[in-house]
């Protein structure tokens, strides 16, 4: 676990969140209890009003508000949540999309680009990678079955190991992992073409890419949050965040 000096600031890093319904947000708690087992401040980042932020009367660009927002962090982590807007990526919806939120989507972009310019790190977890590939001008595959693959959407099995994960061996996570190689799986979507500045770090065993890298970027399709009670090398994103 980390540990603080005597006077030294906690690191502040943003954790940003979707909506549960049309009258909620929310969020697991395990992105905040990670940090927090490691001596860092979480700060929750909702979706800006993109609509408001947008309108001839605003004072306040989306951009600026991203802007300012990551002036105050440390560093960010892109949390999972709904399928991400296909026309994003250039396709028409896919039969089996399921909810979208593009204001989302939008808010997350800018929170994106604010933190590649500030040089602050960005873990991005499961929806969090996918969106994170689309901005750098990745695809997806809008559902993993219907493309060919084994059914990855395991939402009644979150607590559990799922499936084993390769790494390949110039991987940053995959070193911190030591060795820990089965994880959980809650995702019906996953990265399709790499996005520029990333390259993939890890795969399942039916070749779906599960983890990213790049200069201040780690993506990780696997929901760690929901793992590292049990199994503490599952910490290793938000340690890296952290550092």
């Amino acid at each position: 676990m980390a540990t603080v000096d005597q006077g030294e600031e906690l690191k502040r890093i943003g954790i940003t969140f979707g909506r549960q319904n049309d009258h909620r947000y929310g969020i697991h708690v395990g992105y905040s209890d990670a940090l927090s087992k490691l001596n860092a401040l979480s700060i929750l980042v909702s979706a800006a009003p993109t609509n408001l932020l947008e309108s001839p009367e605003s004072e306040i660009t989306l951009s600026e508000y991203a802007r300012s927002t990551m002036d105050q962090l440390d560093g960010l982590i892109i949390s999972g949540g709904w399928d991400v807007d296909p026309a994003l990526y250039g396709q028409d919806p896919h039969p089996k999309l399921e909810t979208i939120d593009p204001q989302r989507d939008r808010f997350e972009m800018a929170m994106i680009e604010a933190a590649l310019s500030s040089s602050k790190k960005i873990l991005a977890i499961c929806r969090g990678m996918q969106i994170l590939n689309v901005f750098l001008g990745g695809s997806l595959y809008q559902d993993l079955v219907s493309a060919g693959f084994h059914d990855h959407s395991k939402p009644k099995q979150e607590y559990d190991l799922a499936h084993a994960i390769r790494f390949e061996s110039n991987s940053e996570l995959g070193s911190q992992m030591k060795g820990a190689e089965m994880v959980n799986t809650l995702h019906h979507q996953a990265v399709k073409d790499v996005g520029k500045d990333v390259h993939p770090v890890a795969y399942s065993p039916d070749g779906v890419i599960e983890a990213i890298e790049g200069n201040n970027l780690m993506g990780i399709q696997w929901h760690p949050e929901r793992l590292f009670q049990r199994d503490d090398r599952h910490l290793a994103g938000f340690e890296w965040v952290v550092s």
